[in-house]
């Protein structure tokens, strides 16, 4: 890992009855190379194959680690339980979808690894920030980037995730990506990296320990609608 996740086990009150709940928080490899746009814009054949032979290893890099913290979900925590509380969040530094680079030579979006095989659905994580009851589809990103590969400015992107397992899924009243939040505390040019306070913007995520979420859950999206 380029980072080593945190991975914690405990126990909470749903309902009154305990129950163990797993969460992994993660912040993969990021996909950016140094000097990148000058070796992609070189008339240097050599100098665009080094950047991606560094492309192709950064994803694969990336890719590897998703697939170490999906074992250690399957051959540790599903072994303890069944039907258990997983959360997996953080910055993944990648999103829905593939890009040039995945589709051209790794044929796979790394964080989909991380959700499982649809083949046991079970097993399946949920991304909760794609649902657009919560997110409206024009905010799903939580970083603005230029894309000097696709030749895109300003990219929206969602790099930011959370990821629940089916008996979790069940108690997520709501979450989002507090845009509004990110402007607030922005300055000038929110698309110059000094003037935020990050270059991401934070997402949220509220779990109940009530029995019965339905009637909090509406509740909730209408406070935050």
């Amino acid at each position: 890992f380029t980072r080593r996740p945190l991975a914690i086990k405990c126990s909470i009150a749903i309902g009154g009855v305990p129950r163990d709940v797993y969460a992994v928080a993660m912040h993969t490899k990021s996909k950016f190379i140094g000097g990148g746009q000058r070796l992609w814009a070189s008339n240097d054949f050599t100098k665009k194959l080094e950047f991606i032979r560094k492309a192709v290893a950064n994803r694969r890099r990336l890719a590897a680690e998703c697939v170490r913290v999906r074992t250690m979900i399957d051959k540790v925590i599903y072994k303890e339980e069944k039907n258990p509380m997983v959360m997996v969040c953080g910055d993944l530094n990648d999103g829905p979808g593939q890009d040039f680079f995945e589709q051209l030579f790794l044929l796979v979006n790394p964080i989909d690894l991380l959700l499982g095989s649809p083949f046991i659905r079970s097993k399946l994580l949920q991304a909760l920030l794609i649902r657009r009851r919560w997110v409206p589809l024009q905010w799903q990103f939580s970083a603005e980037f230029s894309d000097y590969v696709d030749n895109i400015s300003n990219k929206r992107v969602l790099l930011d995730h959370f990821m629940v397992s089916h008996a979790l899924d069940a108690h997520v009243l709501v979450a989002g990506v507090a845009h509004d939040v990110f402007h607030q505390t922005s300055s000038g040019d929110t698309h110059s990296r000094q003037n935020r306070i990050s270059d991401h913007v934070p997402v949220f995520c509220d779990i109940s320990t009530s029995s019965s979420t339905n009637k909090l859950r509406t509740s909730k999206q209408q406070t935050i609608t």
